[in-house]
């Protein structure tokens, strides 16, 4: 059976070192979080207040198929460039201005962008953030997450 965009996606990022992606899950991304537990080396957190460090300290947001409404989480003034991806024209640059907009469907342009990604190897921006989080949230046995508007 052939892989999916969402499975190379997730491949690469594992082999990237990546150990868990924290996000909001909506239904364009079935596909992605899917694949990340198909994967079974990585977490999808459905994330809350204290897990926003990774996010507000990140060098690279990726908006795969959303415009993300809630900005107390975008990255905070550190020079982050912000890449987003949606169907929908109007929505790109809509919460947060982007330093990358591509109109399009979001498995289409991962297939095109996986060629040019090469994993990275240093871990340390995901240290840093995993020492701004609680125990739980670092624990693999954390609760279920609750959307950012009700945690």
């Amino acid at each position: 059976m052939a892989r999916s965009v969402a499975d190379q996606f997730v491949e690469t990022l594992a082999a990237a070192g990546v150990k868990r992606i924290y996000g909001i899950v909506g239904d364009s991304l079935n596909g992605l979080t899917d694949a990340v537990r198909r994967q079974g080396k990585m977490e999808w957190l459905h994330f809350r207040h204290e897990e926003v460090a990774a996010m507000r300290d990140c060098d690279v947001l990726l908006m795969l198929g959303t415009d993300f409404p809630y900005r107390q989480f975008y990255p905070e003034g550190n020079g982050a460039r912000i890449a987003q991806v949606d169907l929908r024209p109007e929505n790109i640059g809509r919460r947060v201005a982007v330093d990358l907009g591509v109109v399009g469907d979001v498995r289409a342009t991962l297939s095109s962008l996986l060629p040019l990604l090469k994993p990275k190897r240093d871990g340390s921006h995901l240290a840093k953030a995993q020492q701004l989080m609680p125990e739980r949230a670092r624990s693999s046995t954390a609760s279920p997450r609750e959307h950012p508007a009700r945690g």
